[in-house]
């Protein structure tokens, strides 16, 4: 399989595609599971990303509690409601 893609030079061109290799799947690796293996690592990849992006939602939810009995009442009604997803509280 051959890569091929665009050259940036630094002078603002971007040069015509160059040939930067050929790509082989290791000994007896099929395309399948190269395909399988890429396909897992964008789903950890986008699994990642989502996590972060909803730990953030939840860290500035709570940091919006106005003092200690606030914070308290906030961690107390997402563990009562016991919500995999915390969207539904006021978190934006």
């Amino acid at each position: 399989m051959s890569v091929t893609a665009g050259t940036y030079k630094g002078n603002g061109v971007i040069r015509s595609s160059a040939e930067l290799g050929t790509v082989e799947p290791k000994g007896g690796t099929s395309l399948v599971e190269v395909i399988w293996t890429a396909t897992k690592s964008v789903a950890t990849w986008i699994e990642k990303k989502s996590r972060q992006a909803r730990n953030r939602r939840l860290d500035a939810y709570l940091s919006r509690s106005t003092d200690h009995t606030d914070l308290a009442r906030r961690v107390c009604g997402m563990e009562r409601n016991n919500q995999p997803n915390w969207s539904n509280h006021a978190a934006y």
